[in-house]
């Protein structure tokens, strides 16, 4: 993800993923599967911090972990984890704080179009 000048804005709450998600230099099924990891913990930290509520998270992770078993799975076409990271980016859509895991979503959805 690309890195923001943020001086001067006023964000009550936001979801920074420590180690950055960079679907953007993934060039194989392993490294989709990696950052999706971090997107899973992000959604963690997210409902930790009061962004996500418990349903919305577990409904947004129950999606990610399947795309990552899918990402795994030797033969799985590019729809089909297309699919789960669409679905688990509409949990959030309404969510302003949740904008930058949605953004994230956005690129593994490029990434895998891109790759598989």
């Amino acid at each position: 993800m690309s890195a923001f000048d943020q001086r001067g804005q006023r964000v009550t709450h936001q979801v920074n993923i420590e180690g950055g998600v960079h679907f953007d230099s993934a060039t194989s099924r392993v490294d989709v599967a990696d950052e999706l990891r971090k997107l899973v913990d992000a959604v963690q930290q997210a409902h930790s911090e009061g962004i996500l509520d418990a349903e919305v998270a577990e409904d947004v992770q129950h999606e990610l972990n399947q795309a990552v078993r899918a990402v795994q799975r030797p033969g799985t076409e590019g729809p089909a984890v297309v699919s789960r990271l669409t679905r688990a980016r509409e949990h959030m859509a309404n969510i302003a704080a949740a904008a930058g895991l949605a953004a994230a979503l956005g690129q593994a959805i490029g990434t895998v179009q891109a790759l598989f």
